[in-house]
């Protein structure tokens, strides 16, 4: 394992089995007083911000644990074993790492068991039925937490259909995932908050697969929070200059508030951090000097393409020619004026480089008769060999 697959297997579940060391103390210690003054209700109460805390956060990463658990099972197995672990060690391993929310889910049962023997008279009665429903809650809210981050792991991993493009891990970590009805059909559908992306999905009919549905880019919206209707609660609307616009209906008004709470917290750092970046305009990238023109390019196309590279012109591909002696020709030779980007009347003498050009014609022909003469004489052969 590397150290942040080792992190992500046990999470912070040191911090889990300290919360639950300090409320058995604090237990025990409660259970030196006499019957009147215990007050286990209250205990639990004081501890369950501090529970739910620790929960929470456990189970946010277990699935990614249970992920690590099957890609390392046969070496975790190994080494459980080697360590003293009854055969499987694989089992015991996850046993033990599914302990601290399979623990969480029966502390509602005790309280409840133990509110029956609390006499109604006793002070700490309230409290103890208080404490019934508060780690019902508790257990409910990490439980729904774990699936949570169940989906979000199987849209990253298992991929969504239709999605084409990079990688949905390159868009960064899901911030949050949840199901709303979109539009006055109510479509079901997922909405997937990245740190600068908003994505849509739907659901197969198998309800085996996610199939990707739209992408919005959060610089390009804007969320608003509506008021309940006869048509519509819990509802929320996203707008945009180049989408239409968006009706999202939730379950719940928390879930309402909690979209449109992080998203118009996104928004806002996303364009932050776009007005805070340097824009091109205000820092323009370095000059690179300019390429010189291949020796086929004429003068009027490689001056233009110098002084005008905002253009760009389609190219069209040359047709295929047969071939013949004048392929073997040289192409005109570079003018090193043009070539420079200097004009015509920068010339030094016009003399001089008249007697420079003639020269240079001069012996491009003596090379092109050398090479004729070459060609011609192989076609001799080649025609003397066919006759015999």
């Amino acid at each position: 394992l590397t150290r942040e697959e080792y992190r992500q297997l046990v999470g912070n579940i040191g911090n889990v089995v300290e919360t639950h060391q300090q409320l058995l103390a604090t237990l025990e210690d409660c259970n030196q007083r006499p019957p009147t003054d215990q007050r286990v209700g209250k205990v639990f109460i004081t501890t369950a911000p501090r529970i739910k805390q620790v929960h929470q956060a456990y189970c946010a990463s277990h699935p990614k644990a249970v992920c690590i658990l099957d890609k390392y099972k046969v070496e975790l197995n190994e080494f459980m074993e080697s360590q003293g672990a009854a055969s499987p060690g694989i089992l015991v391993l996850t046993t033990g790492l599914s302990k601290p929310f399979r623990r969480l889910e029966k502390y509602a049962g005790m309280l409840q068991e133990l509110e029956r023997h609390v006499e109604e008279n006793h002070p700490d009665r309230g409290d103890t039925q208080r404490s019934v429903s508060v780690y019902k809650d508790i257990a409910s809210c990490c439980s729904a937490t774990r699936r949570q981050k169940e989906l979000e792991l199987e849209v990253l991993t298992s991929g969504v259909r239709g999605w084409e493009g990079e990688d949905l891990t390159c868009l960064g970590e899901i911030l949050h995932m949840g199901s709303v009805a979109v539009g006055p059909d109510h479509r079901d559908r997922y909405l997937v908050l990245f740190p600068s992306t908003l994505l849509m999905l739907s659901v197969s009919q198998r309800m085996s697969a996610f199939i990707y549905e739209g992408k919005l880019p959060l610089t390009g919206i804007n969320v608003t929070k509506l008021e309940d209707t006869e048509l519509y609660k819990n509802a929320f609307e996203i707008t945009g200059n180049m989408i239409e616009r968006i009706l999202a209906v939730c379950q719940a008004k928390e879930d309402q508030h909690k979209w449109v709470e992080m998203l118009r917290q996104q928004i806002r750092l996303v364009r932050k951090s776009s007005v805070s970046s340097p824009s091109p305009a205000t820092s323009p990238p370095p000059s690179k000097p300019q390429p010189l023109p291949p020796p086929h390019m004429s003068p009027l196309t490689s001056r233009v393409s110098i002084s005008q590279p905002s253009i760009v012109r389609p190219t069209t591909q040359p047709a295929n020619k047969g071939w013949s002696m004048s392929c073997l020709r040289p192409s005109p030779p570079l003018r090193p004026c043009l070539a420079l980007g200097r004009d015509d009347n920068n010339r030094k003498s016009g003399r001089s480089t008249k007697k420079l050009n003639e020269r240079t014609f001069e012996e491009d022909a003596q090379i092109l008769r050398v090479i004729e003469a070459y060609c011609t004489s192989a076609k001799t052969r080649y025609t003397v060999n066919s006759d015999e």
